[in-house]
């Protein structure tokens, strides 16, 4: 990664001399592509408002994670995100509810369950750099986690 910073350190721009948008913008520039892959199937297999729902079950993930007393709860919130995907999966092949209907039963489910046991806690603030996420402060590990994923869809 030292070859990475050597390099935008040479950019004309002072901005790039600070580790923390060095770092940002290395992130951007894994992720991209594989926000285009992932919209993509989205989009080609009409699951927009499935991606919706699993997005919304972050909240009961991260909720999970503090509730087990994790510092990092992004493998809960990942876990029980899957978890989800796959309910909604079995639940759409033995039901015969609209799959929009079903998803949405699901999406509310979670976010209440989430909210219910987030409450519990005291306060929402805390666990805001997961459910929105602060690009300026993503660190080499996370870098190296979003190069491993950008690798896997090779």
């Amino acid at each position: 990664m030292s070859g990475w910073y050597w390099l935008i350190d040479r950019l004309p721009f002072e901005w790039a001399h600070f580790p923390f948008m060095q770092n940002a913008l290395l992130a951007i520039l894994l992720v991209s592509p594989l926000f285009a892959l992932i919209g993509t199937l989205v989009i080609s297999n009409q699951m927009a408002f499935f991606s919706e729902a699993i997005g919304h079950a972050t909240l009961t993930g991260i909720a999970v994670g503090a509730l087990m007393g994790l510092s990092d709860p992004t493998w809960a919130m990942m876990g029980f995100c899957v978890l989800l995907a796959l309910a909604v999966t079995v639940m759409r092949r033995y039901s015969k509810v609209s799959p929009d209907t079903l998803i949405g039963l699901v999406m509310a489910f979670a976010v209440a369950l989430g909210v219910v046991l987030l409450s519990r806690g005291g306060g929402f603030a805390k666990y805001s750099g997961f459910l929105i996420g602060d690009l300026l402060t993503i660190s080499p590990e996370e870098i190296g986690r979003l190069a491993f994923s950008f690798l896997l869809r090779r």
